[in-house]
């Protein structure tokens, strides 16, 4: 934190410093500040605002794509502006570097605590935005600052009601994105499906509910092996369905109700939970594994397949489920599943309702 007087100092120094025009901003001591839009770069065509929900970008966390950066300011409409909130890493992303190729896009940064969420100069701030994105960083740190115990502050309430009155676009990126289900879960590490299945451990916080059916959202899927832990929560909370993001992907969750649609990068699961599941017994859970340009409705399993993936056979290609010491994956076809590729018939690129179980070893 800097007083006045030696902001100042601060700012000086830089000037005699020689050239820092990479340096855009100066955290002062506020929980909101103002990032100056760049006077070159990209000009992204908007997406008009209508009233009513708005759309969710939800990235998996690793690189954050131009082209996902470009689809969050569309969204943000003709007069875009953008509150980048960097709860979850405590400030320390240097957030708005996301968003810093592009032109004509107000940004405000938001690193707010828990004692900060109530107060009327960030309710104002949020309610001056089109589109907010949450960073990546600790998901329980999310939940406690905007959300403690299941209720919304005051802060939450005006991001609320921006995205489902008045069309402005939710997007987050890891714990961004895990945070707009029902439940958060609060451990990422490669680790977690180990313990959810071998001792029943697993830590959750509530999350945002932000979605219009209620749906797990889980980041870092695939790289670091979390499906064991993400059935073990489904069973857990009993909700019927989960969307687990890769690394470097992204799905946008369109507010008028339309499928959802996996925008870029690697893979994305669908996993759909029996109606005998318990937390000790995670067998025959339903998967669908999917990649970009795919669309998909997470409530009714309905599934529409990119147009330059075709059908190949047979289809029992078996699915290489990353190794995880500890635990076991068996993985099985169904009489429905489908596997579909562009590249060919030795790799499947979208494959449809297989079942998988976990056991520990």
């Amino acid at each position: 934190m800097f007083r006045a007087p030696a902001l100042l100092c601060l700012l000086l120094l830089a000037a005699c410093a020689g050239d820092k025009s990479d340096i855009r901003v100066i955290n002062a001591s506020t929980a909101v500040y103002e990032v100056p839009s760049t006077s070159n770069g990209t000009v992204v065509k908007p997406i008009a605002q209508h009233d009513g929900r708005g759309s969710l970008i939800l990235h998996g966390g690793g690189t954050f794509r131009h082209e996902i950066a470009a689809d969050i300011i569309a969204l943000a409409g003709p007069d875009p502006r953008l509150c980048l909130i960097d709860t979850a890493d405590n400030g320390q992303g240097q957030i708005y570097r996301l968003f810093d190729d592009f032109r004509g896009v107000r940004l405000s940064v938001l690193n707010l605590q828990p004692s900060d969420t109530g107060r009327p100069d960030v309710a104002a701030a949020l309610h001056d935005c089109t589109g907010f994105f949450f960073g990546g960083g600790d998901p329980q740190r999310l939940a406690e600052t905007f959300r403690p115990h299941g209720r919304d502050t005051p802060a939450l309430a005006a991001i609320r009601e921006r995205f489902e009155r008045h069309g402005a676009v939710v997007a987050g990126s890891s714990a961004g994105a895990m945070v707009v289900g029902p439940v958060t879960l609060c451990e990422c590490g490669a680790k977690s499906s180990v313990l959810a299945v071998t001792r029943g451990e697993l830590f959750k916080a509530p999350g945002f509910d932000l979605l219009s059916a209620p749906v797990l959202i889980d980041a870092h899927f695939f790289a670091r092996g979390l499906l064991g832990r993400h059935m073990f929560a489904l069973a857990r909370d009993r909700i019927p369905v989960g969307v687990g993001i890769d690394e470097d992907t992204a799905v946008l969750v369109p507010g008028d109700g339309s499928p959802w649609v996996v925008l870029a990068g690697k893979s994305v699961a669908v996993v759909r939970m029996p109606a005998d599941a318990r937390m000790d017994s995670l067998h025959h859970f339903g998967i669908s594994i999917l990649s970009p340009g795919d669309h998909f409705d997470p409530a009714t399993n309905d599934i529409r397949v990119a147009s330059q993936r075709q059908r190949i056979s047979p289809d029992s290609i078996p699915i290489n489920w990353p190794a995880t010491q500890g635990i076991k994956y068996t993985f099985a076809t169904t009489a429905d599943t489908a596997d579909y590729s562009a590249s060919g018939p030795e790799r499947i690129e979208t494959t449809l309702n297989r079942v998988v179980s976990v056991d520990p070893l």
